[in-house]
């Protein structure tokens, strides 16, 4: 939803939703004397499923003829669960989050602008890296994952200095 409150104010708001299913079947079988028979530590059925939800509320401010501000602010639930046929709830997460974020733009003239910025960010890691299974690519060639791995958040601010179409930016971020 968009909507022109004023001259100055622009307000925007919007929800989004995510849901996720995956399955990933692993069968390993061994040659015993003409039979084959399926190896029970290294097969199974594992199961990824992730909800995520979000609202957001922008509004964006014409403080001069030179300078504007939009400021954000979006949360999100997520609602993780792994597990297997035989080992259920591996990674069974419920969470949220606020992500906020500023930009300010000054533009001196029609050659010179500076602009500030900051915003939080999220990478939360999937079904591969998060899997403690073995998962076979071929038969040499495997991967298994770390449950215990965290989603990233991401803090970031930036500074830049644009001149016609140059532009020098000096930016700072911080992982958890």
């Amino acid at each position: 939803y968009s909507k022109k409150l004023s001259e100055k104010w622009d307000l925007e708001t919007g929800i989004k939703a995510t849901f996720s299913r995956f399955e990933n079947t692993v069968s390993v079988q061994l040659l015993d004397q003409n039979t084959w028979e399926t190896d029970s530590v290294l097969s199974g059925v594992q199961h990824l499923k992730e909800n995520i939800g979000a609202a957001y509320l922008s509004m964006a401010y014409k403080i001069s003829k030179k300078t504007s501000a939009k400021l954000g602010l979006r949360y999100e639930y997520t609602n993780t669960n792994l597990g297997s046929d035989t080992q259920k709830d591996v990674v069974d997460r419920q969470y949220g989050n606020l992500f906020p974020s500023l930009f300010l733009l000054h533009t001196i003239n029609d050659n010179n602008a500076i602009n500030l910025t900051y915003s939080r960010r999220i990478w939360r890691p999937g079904f591969f890296v998060l899997a403690p299974w073995v998962i076979f690519y071929d038969p040499k060639t495997f991967f298994t994952g770390n449950p215990a791995l965290q989603p990233e958040i991401t803090d970031a601010v930036n500074a830049s200095y644009t001149y016609k179409n140059k532009m020098v930016s000096l930016s700072y971020s911080y992982t958890n």
